[in-house]
């Protein structure tokens, strides 16, 4: 997989600017947001046309709407880079994602990636399942691992069903 090469290529050329953001203590979510936009059209192969970053869902701004055929599909909540990823993230991500109709989620901060299958429940709060957790900048850097798990976050991947037999797997191990 071609692909799985340019993720890890390209997320390996950009991890120092958030590896920086986090030396500096810096909170900024914006910075976080634009790398992330960057990186999903550099390594993850989307298109500005697949991006919104003006979406709003439940009268706040969502970080970043992934479209496909004028459709949202996947919401990334974007958090500064020192910030820890939490519970409360992910539940207002998938909040998101329930009220526009998307099945995925991610939460990130640019060096935790987390995924999400999101199912909306009538009269409930959606249900949100993990497909996984990764850290990029823990031991084993961007392991090849790390790179096959971001490849679910491709358009490609969603729209083949890849992400979805991805959930399928972890929904039958866990």
């Amino acid at each position: 997989k071609s692909r799985i090469g340019k993720i890890n290529k390209e997320f390996t050329e950009q991890i120092g600017k958030i590896a920086q953001q986090i030396a500096k203590g810096r909170r900024n979510e914006e910075e976080t947001r634009r790398w992330c936009v960057d990186l999903l059209r550099s390594a993850l192969g989307y298109k500005d046309a697949d991006l919104e970053t003006e979406a709003s869902a439940l009268g706040q701004r969502i970080d970043i709407a992934v479209k496909h055929e004028g459709r949202i599909i996947m919401v990334i909540e974007c958090k500064a880079a020192t910030i820890e990823l939490t519970e409360k993230a992910v539940v207002q991500a998938a909040n998101y994602a329930s009220s526009v109709g998307a099945d995925w989620v991610c939460v990130t901060n640019g060096h935790n990636w987390m995924l999400f299958k999101v199912t909306t429940l009538p009269g409930s709060e959606p249900d949100i399942a993990m497909i996984f957790n990764i850290g990029i900048l823990d031991d084993d850097g961007l392991s090849k691992t790390d790179a096959q798990m971001l490849y679910l976050l491709t358009k490609a991947s969603l729209l083949s069903g890849e992400t979805m037999q991805a959930f399928h797997n972890e929904s039958c191990m866990s």
